[in-house]
């Protein structure tokens, strides 16, 4: 994908009915400086929430071939002819961000259909944010199980926050099954075995992302994002009582 400038960056990953924006405007560090990094120009990333699978695009950075770290439990035939679908979708990000540090001052704002969101943060924050949504609505039929949380995307969710949704979601999900006729899940027992899955997922993609970045601000978002993850599975198995006190 080739980059535009025309004011504000605008990555557009494909055609789709509803959208997200991130927008990026660099900072100062805190005590005024720069890093001695220059600040670099604002960008825009829209993350199309509806979009086709990306695997059939001619692999153009080799750590997004499919065959490259694969997931064991990837559902896809191994080749080094397709992609992975999240890691192409989010390799222009990476790749623009592959000089960054996690530290790096941003503002965001993230433009929703019904409210605008404006935070400033560190780089690993906003990335995992970003990261986090387009993997959700990429092609992976695992990680589309994320795409109904995605249409209600929360910026910056903390991990809390991320339990509360996640269980309500699947648990909103069983009651449609219900209504088709299909056994509700009200344990949580397929739930709490997708994040095993997911967990494997996450490491796989780690390792694929390691081959792109040149400095650490990619990394560190994908491991919060993945810590926040690995903590939501283990509130599953252990603590998930701690949000009764919510419901009186």
């Amino acid at each position: 994908m080739k980059f535009a400038a025309v004011g504000a960056l605008l990555y557009t990953l494909s055609m789709g009915t509803d959208a997200i924006t991130y927008h990026f405007s660099f900072l100062p560090a805190a005590d005024g400086s720069s890093d001695g990094q220059a600040l670099q120009d604002d960008i825009a990333f829209e993350v199309k929430l509806d979009r086709e699978s990306t695997r059939s695009l001619p692999v153009v950075q080799e750590w997004t071939a499919l065959s490259v770290n694969q997931c064991d439990d990837c559902p896809f035939a191994s080749s080094s002819e397709s992609c992975c679908p999240p890691a192409v979708d989010c390799a222009d990000i990476v790749e623009r961000f592959a000089h960054t540090m996690s530290v790096d001052r941003v503002r965001v704002t993230v433009e929703l259909e019904h409210r605008t969101v404006v935070r400033d943060t560190d780089m690993q924050t906003a990335l995992g944010s970003l990261l986090g949504l387009i993997m959700a609505t990429s092609g992976c039929p695992i990680l589309s199980q994320f795409k109904g949380m995605a249409h209600f995307h929360l910026p910056f969710a903390s991990t809390e926050e991320t339990l509360y949704r996640t269980v309500g979601a699947y648990l909103l999900k069983q009651y449609f099954a219900q209504k088709k006729g299909h056994t509700a899940d009200l344990e949580l027992a397929r739930l709490k075995g997708f994040y095993d899955t997911l967990q494997r997922v996450n490491d796989a993609f780690m390792q694929r992302v390691r081959n792109a970045a040149k400095r650490d601000a990619n990394l560190n978002a994908l491991v919060i994002l993945f810590s926040t993850s690995a903590l939501v599975g283990f509130s599953l198995e252990n603590d998930l009582d701690a949000l009764e006190p919510f419901f009186g």
